[in-house]
C-alpha cells in the first residue's frame, strides 16, 4: 500500500483547491462549495481532498497525509476521528462525512503556515492550493 500527500486550501468565498501526489499519480483540481465561512470552505477543502484522493486512487492507498493552513479546519478534522462534533450545524455535517470517509483511509493531518514565501515545496505547494482557490470563488464568476 502507499500514501498519498495531499495539500488543500478553501476560501470564504466558496472557492476550493486541492492537490495529491502519490506513488500512482497527481491531482490537481478546485471547485466551489455552498458555504459562505472560511472556516466550513477550508474543512470543506480537505474532505473533498480525502473523497478525491479516494476516487482516484482508491484501494492503492492505505494513508493521507492532509497539508492545510487552518488550523481550525485540521482541529475540527481531528476531532470528527474522536466524535467531537461542533455545535455549529454546518461544520456537525461536514465532520459527519469526513467520519465516514476516514473509516476508508487513515487521514492524518499537519498544519503548514499560510501565505509563506520562499521555494520551499511546503510554500509552494501551499500558494498553489490558494491559487486554486480563488479561481473558484464565487466572486470570480
Amino acid at each position: 500500500m502507499a500514501r498519498a500527500t495531499l495539500y488543500t486550501d478553501g476560501s470564504g468565498l466558496g472557492g476550493y483547491g486541492i492537490y495529491g501526489v502519490s506513488d500512482h499519480g497527481r491531482i490537481e483540481c478546485g471547485g466551489r462549495c455552498e458555504y459562505r465561512d472560511s472556516v466550513a470552505c477550508e474543512l470543506y477543502a480537505i474532505l473533498e481532498g480525502v473523497r478525491t484522493c479516494l476516487n482516484h486512487w482508491g484501494g492503492n492507498i492505505d494513508r493521507i497525509l492532509v497539508h492545510s493552513d487552518s488550523q481550525q479546519a485540521l482541529k475540527l478534522a481531528k476531532n470528527s476521528f474522536r466524535n467531537k462534533l461542533s455545535t455549529r450545524d454546518d461544520l456537525r455535517e461536514l465532520q459527519q462525512h469526513f467520519q465516514v470517509l476516514a473509516k476508508q483511509v487513515r487521514v492524518d493531518v499537519r498544519w503548514v503556515p499560510g501565505h509563506q514565501s520562499g521555494d520551499s515545496t511546503e510554500a509552494y505547494l501551499n500558494r498553489k492550493v490558494d491559487q486554486i482557490a480563488s479561481r473558484h470563488n464565487r466572486a470570480a464568476f
